[in-house]
């Protein structure tokens, strides 16, 4: 069996997004785990990822939280759909050629991964945004404000931090008394987290809206009333005053503890 060769100083694993999209979107997300993804890709390519152990695992994270992201929301028309596979496929094609380490991949997997990328929606900017934070979730992960990827690194290091992974399962998580408080669970998978969390994290716009239809009409006071004094309002819940801790994002630990 031909030696696989080390990684080399120009290592992308951008170079293997489309097949870590592909396995993603055939495989059980509440079953897949990342050591079982890597590997694959590891074989397929004939390539050693053991020199970007780290830098693959959240790779591989990041692409499988933006899966679940794409198929929570609304499926799209029929027309939009066709220029997004088109425009996809376009992009797919400029990469294809400009890619500067070309491996061989058996005929039928190129196929399958042709498929199955170009059916993907295009990359959402949006995915990386800033998000308003919960007061439930800023006890746990620290701030009022972060992306998704963000709030997901620091609940592996609060998880990691205050040792609430099964030791049997790594993939299951105990809550202790502020994890219960967001989740409303004695216990959740590492797939199921993720899914929970988006009822903690809202757009700013959202916040408006929401703040703007509690406010109470305003009414014009008759006589009798002119010379009383408003009673203040006082809304603050939704915006606490929550210093922004800066974490380390430092996952080498916990990520090596998901590959089991």
């Amino acid at each position: 069996m031909a030696e696989i060769p080390n990684a080399s100083e120009t290592y992308n694993p951008a170079d293997y997004q489309g097949m870590v999209d592909a396995i993603l979107g055939a495989a059980d997300l509440n079953t897949i785990s990342i050591k079982r993804v890597k590997n694959a890709i590891s074989e397929l390519f004939n390539v050693d990822l053991d020199p970007h152990k780290e830098e693959m695992t959240e790779f591989i994270l990041s692409r499988y939280y933006k899966l679940v992201e794409e198929r929570e929301q609304p499926r799209p028309s029929q027309e939009n759909t066709e220029k997004e596979d088109h425009l996809m496929a376009l992009r797919l094609q400029r990469e294809e050629g400009s890619r500067n380490v070309r491996r061989r991949v058996a005929p039928s997997l190129r196929l399958t991964l042709t498929t199955k990328v170009t059916k993907r929606k295009a990359p959402n900017n949006a995915f990386n945004a800033e998000l308003v934070l919960s007061p439930l979730l800023q006890e746990v992960v620290g701030g009022p404000r972060m992306s998704r990827p963000q709030v997901v690194k620091q609940m592996w290091v609060y998880i990691r931090a205050n040792k609430l992974q099964n030791p049997n399962d790594k993939r299951q998580i105990f809550c202790d008394e502020k994890l219960k408080l967001v989740f409303k669970k004695s216990s959740v998978t590492m797939f199921e987290m993720n899914k929970l969390l988006t009822k903690h994290l809202f757009k700013e716009d959202e916040l408006c809206e929401s703040h703007k239809d509690r406010e109470p009409e305003s009414e014009v006071p008759d006589s009798n009333q002119a010379a009383e004094t408003p009673k203040p309002v006082s809304d603050v819940s939704s915006h606490p005053d929550v210093k922004t801790e800066n974490h380390k994002e430092d996952l080498s630990s916990e990520m090596s503890d998901l590959e089991g």
